[in-house]
């Protein structure tokens, strides 16, 4: 069982776990990520990643590219949301999620 996936699933539950960690630690970590999918965070705000306004600036950040890498094991799901600083990408806010949920 995966280490995010160790308190279950059943509901959305952001993690702080992975926050702050760069793009290849937290692959280190997790291993190669099941999707990956990039978006301006002016254009791809949906209710899925409706938290990164607890992040992110909308009117600031808007044309800020973000990286979100989603992890699948089983029927749980761990998606991390990454931005770019000084040519690191970074962890900066993670949802474990159930497959079946709906957005």
């Amino acid at each position: 069982m995966a280490q995010w996936k160790s308190n279950g699933c059943d509901t959305l539950a952001q993690t702080a776990d992975y926050n702050g960690k760069s793009q290849q630690e937290a692959h280190d970590m997790l291993g190669e990520p099941s999707s990956t999918e990039q978006f301006l965070l002016g254009e791809g705000a949906t209710e899925f990643r409706i938290g990164l306004l607890n992040v992110f600036s909308q009117e600031k950040d808007a044309g800020r590219t973000i990286r979100e890498e989603t992890w699948v094991d089983g029927d749980c799901r761990l998606t991390l949301w990454l931005a770019q600083d000084d040519d690191v990408w970074s962890v900066r806010q993670g949802l474990v999620w159930p497959g079946d949920a709906e957005f």
